[in-house]
């Protein structure tokens, strides 16, 4: 039986930790609530040398865009999207040129490390699975 459901807050406030590498959902998957939660949390908790990376995401990036937010934490985007275009231009986020096919790579010669991934899932079912 899957454990008691935590707070967004909660979870990030648990799993991530200065120096964590976080690997954040792409596109329309993108987990909002959990980049908003990161930049409260990095502020609450005095986090620092967090970084962020992603193929491309969609939305607000408060870890990004928040003033002074960058002195805890950096992004790094492997596709840019226009909402993080200027942040990149400013040089207040990172921008690695990617073929899609290289990411998996990657990750399997650690090239990209990954402390906490965060993703966007179905509701669980009774049994606790996310389909």
């Amino acid at each position: 039986m899957p454990g008691a459901p935590v707070s967004a807050e909660e979870a990030v406030s648990k799993l991530v930790k200065s120096g964590s590498n976080v690997f954040v959902h792409t596109a329309a998957a993108t987990p909002t609530v959990l980049l908003e939660t990161l930049a409260n949390v990095a502020e609450q908790r005095d986090l620092n040398d967090i970084k962020t990376f992603h193929l491309h995401i969609e939305g607000p990036v408060p870890h990004v865009t928040r003033p002074g937010i960058g002195k805890r934490i950096r992004d790094k985007s492997y596709f840019v999207g226009a909402n993080l275009r200027q942040a990149v231009n400013a040089g207040l986020a990172d921008y690695s040129p990617t073929f899609l096919s290289e990411v998996p790579i990657l990750f399997r010669r650690r090239k990209q490390l990954v402390d906490v991934a965060f993703v966007t899932v179905s509701p669980a079912d009774k049994h606790g699975f996310h389909r």
